[in-house]
């Protein structure tokens, strides 16, 4: 009997860019199984919606870079589909979030046990482009290719232009930073969340998820009153962790009233910064100006965060922030060889103003040597404590940091090091 070919596998073919979960648990609908040959895993990946042939359910899906499918796949799976109905198989692929780009799906039906001697395999093939996954036009400058804007499934970030888009998405979108990125040749950055005249009108209530990667040579010269990578992050899980922000330069000097931090200007509502560290950066202001955040207001948070190598001028200065008000909280962060220059304010190892409303300095640590007191206005070193080169060198000096999960003590390092940038 000759053997007849298998119908075709799908009634529409569609491509939607997701995340998968992190360390890879593909959405796949239910009744589908997708096993990737050689282990093959991807945090994100393609969602192929398909629909089974009636005679089998058992499949090859194999992904080649181009047109075409000469040459080997980057990725193969098996596929197993139990339901008649419309399905979505997720398959993990390493493709660039950068840019859009070009691959052909080869998929292959194979006989069902029992009809081997009636059907024979069939494949089909389609090529197609990945498209933005933000909702914005194709073509406009820093689009989204992976990701969905979810907490589980966030927005990847891979070039200085895609970390510029954030200022389009500042309402509840979550991110992830999907490698090093050097903002060096970008030139005049404007601050995401930005509030130009002052006024706190569009923040960013989203979440920024540095994964332990750097940002490098930031630069903002003038134009702005409040000079940093975020203007104002605002709201109950809002927030920027596991950052790196290094040789930034950030200089609103000659702005009437300008403030000015490497990570963000204004933290508040429950905002948080955490995990983060500033190195090597040169921040300069009229008013406050900090290393990590330049003012913690109602609520705000600062924890597990340090700087080092800086250098912060303004009127009122501090290692860590530089104005605390309300119930806003510095919590376990240290500020090491930093140059911190008030031009007649206050100035402080972790915080230069703390007398408004109720803040919180606990477990914090600054190098003796580069301020006379923790806290400049009030004076106090009460959960900012002075120490000393060979005491930073002591994980014992730090009671109650988490030395399991979130810091280690390199061997022969100078200070403890954060856990998501070794």
């Amino acid at each position: 009997m000759k053997k007849k070919g298998l119908p075709a596998i799908w009634a529409a073919l569609a491509f939607i860019l997701l995340l998968a979960r992190t360390g890879y648990a593909a959405p796949s609908s239910s009744g589908v199984t997708v096993a990737p040959e050689g282990g093959y895993q991807c945090d994100y990946g393609v969602d192929i919606p398909s629909t089974r042939s009636p005679r089998t359910g058992s499949y090859t899906f194999a992904l080649y870079p181009g047109e075409g499918v000469a040459g080997t796949p980057e990725m193969t799976a098996r596929v197993e589909v139990v339901p008649a109905s419309r399905v979505n198989v997720h398959l993990p692929l390493q493709f660039d979030p950068a840019a859009p780009s070009t691959w052909t799906l080869r998929v292959t039906a194979h006989a069902a046990p029992g009809r081997e001697g009636l059907d024979r395999e069939a494949s089909a093939v389609k090529t197609f482009t990945t498209k933005p996954a933000c909702g914005c036009p194709a073509g406009t400058a820093g689009v989204y290719y992976a990701g969905a804007g979810t907490a589980q499934n966030p927005f990847l970030v891979a070039t200085p232009g895609q970390l510029q888009h954030i200022n389009t998405h500042l309402q509840g979108k979550h991110f992830k930073q999907a490698r090093d990125i050097d903002l060096s040749s970008w030139g005049q950055w404007t601050p995401i969340g930005d509030f130009v005249t002052g006024v706190v009108s569009n923040p960013f209530t989203g979440f920024y998820d540095g994964d332990g990667k750097t940002i490098t040579g930031c630069k903002i010269n003038g134009g702005f009153l409040r000079g940093s990578l975020f203007g104002c992050v605002s709201g109950p899980g809002a927030g920027v962790k596991d950052l790196s922000a290094q040789d930034f330069s950030i200089d609103v000097s000659g702005v009437k009233a300008s403030d000015a931090g490497a990570i963000a200007n204004y933290l508040r509502d429950g905002a948080a910064v955490s995990g983060c560290r500033v190195l090597g950066s040169a921040i300069s202001c009229q008013l406050s100006g900090a290393g990590v955040v330049a003012a913690v207001f109602e609520g705000g948070r600062v924890e597990n965060c340090y700087a080092d190598g800086n250098t912060v001028t303004g009127a009122s200065v501090g290692g860590i922030t530089s104005w605390m008000e309300g119930d806003g909280t510095v919590k376990n962060c240290f500020s090491y060889s930093n140059r911190l220059a008030d031009t007649g304010g206050a100035c402080g190892g972790i915080a230069a103003n703390t007398y408004s409303g109720a803040p919180v300095l606990s477990g914090n640590f600054f190098l003796g040597t580069t301020a006379s007191c923790g806290g400049g206005n009030p004076a106090i070193n009460t959960g900012a404590a002075p120490i000393t080169a060979g005491a930073f060198k002591n994980s014992s000096t730090f009671s109650g940091w988490d030395f399991s999960d979130v810091w280690y003590m390199p061997p022969d390092g100078d200070y403890p090091m954060l856990r998501c940038f070794s």
